[in-house]
């Protein structure tokens, strides 16, 4: 399919030492937008400091493995 072959494009992009770590990544930020989208579905919509706690720990997380 189209979308493997663009993963596989992307990650070539990405530097070697971070490659088997894009798989980790790129689902966390799915699961993020999927946590929002349950959580606005139950009348808990997600807000800024919400969002920003997320992105923190991914970009956390991320800045540990490029270290």
């Amino acid at each position: 399919p189209a979308s493997n072959r663009l993963g596989e494009a992307v990650i070539a992009l990405l530097p070697q030492e971070i490659q088997p770590h894009a798989l980790s990544f790129g689902a966390q930020i799915v699961g993020i937008a999927t946590e929002a989208e349950i959580r606005a579905d139950l009348g808990l919509p997600a807000d800024l400091g919400w969002l920003r706690a997320r992105r923190r720990s991914v970009l956390d997380e991320l800045l540990a493995v490029l270290a």
